[in-house]
């Protein structure tokens, strides 16, 4: 193995988070080629120690085999933290590179009702954290159509802070750290929430996204206009369909019953006797 080599893994191994900002301000896919070559025990540290929004980025560009083998080493929530942030399609073709019982647990903390704020958490807005530099998210915004924010969380836990306008970020020097930036104050929606409470949200008329947290007070990505639209538009067809057999029930009984008091009610064809029979007479 090449010195270079050596000192590389060296500095992936001891330093993780040196390794991790300096990995994160480079170009997804070149990051990506890089820990597809790197052992997955020393590829995780580092991918715990970056940016989420970041590293979800590289893991959707590694092959999915190697990104399953270097979430096996995260802890389950950090597994699910980064899964949330993945596309549809390649979550789901990880967590089939997964343990059963590691991919059952993952399923079921991204289920959510049609009708939630959670099921239509748009990955897309950056998350940053407070030590992290303009550079980054004007570089990170590149990949981000439709975003007029970005949204701040603390270093150590990820508690959600606020957001930062982008043409705020965009008069500021690019070295300067998030922390100094000033930024505006926006109530963020529970995952737990309902679309039809979120949508009453008064910050709409300032944001095209707003912050969705979980129950740490964690930045989950956010809902977009779009989506809040389009889980509606589906929360009232999922309810159309569910009240249809309902209806097609209480129309066969309604007719069932019809059919029998239309037989109470017509006389029988059949002749009917009068008197007793000489067996029915008794003493």
């Amino acid at each position: 193995m090449k010195t270079r080599s050596k000192l590389t893994l060296a500095f992936l191994q001891y330093e993780p988070a040196s390794a991790a900002g300096v990995l994160q301000q480079m170009d997804p896919g070149v990051v990506a080629a890089f820990l597809d070559t790197v052992p997955a025990r020393l590829a995780s540290p580092v991918l715990s120690a970056m940016i989420p929004f970041a590293a979800a980025r590289c893991l959707s560009k590694i092959a999915s085999h190697r990104a399953a083998a270097a979430l096996r080493h995260l802890t389950p929530y950090e597994r699910t933290g980064l899964a949330r942030l993945l596309p549809t399609e390649v979550r789901d073709a990880i967590l089939d590179e997964l343990p059963d019982s590691a991919k059952r647990h993952i399923v079921n903390a991204l289920r959510y009702p049609v009708n939630s704020v959670g099921a239509w958490i748009d990955p897309r807005v950056p998350v940053l954290r407070t030590d992290s530099r303009v550079s980054d998210a004007l570089k990170f915004l590149q990949g981000s159509p439709n975003v007029s924010h970005v949204f701040l969380e603390d270093a150590a836990q990820g508690l959600y802070l606020g957001a930062i306008a982008i043409v705020t970020l965009i008069g500021c020097q690019t070295g300067a750290r998030l922390n100094d930036v000033a930024r505006v104050a926006v109530e963020p929606l529970s995952n737990r929430a309902t679309l039809a409470t979120a949508q009453s949200h008064p910050d709409w008329d300032r944001f095209l996204m707003l912050p969705v947290t979980g129950r740490r007070g964690t930045v989950l990505g956010a809902l977009s206009r779009e989506a809040i639209r389009a889980g509606l538009q589906e929360t009232q067809a999922s309810a159309a369909q569910q009240h249809r057999p309902m209806i097609a029930e209480l129309s066969s009984a309604l007719l069932a019953c019809s059919a029998g008091l239309a037989r109470l009610v017509v006389p029988s064809s059949q002749p009917i006797h009068s008197g007793h029979s000489q067996g029915d007479s008794r003493a």
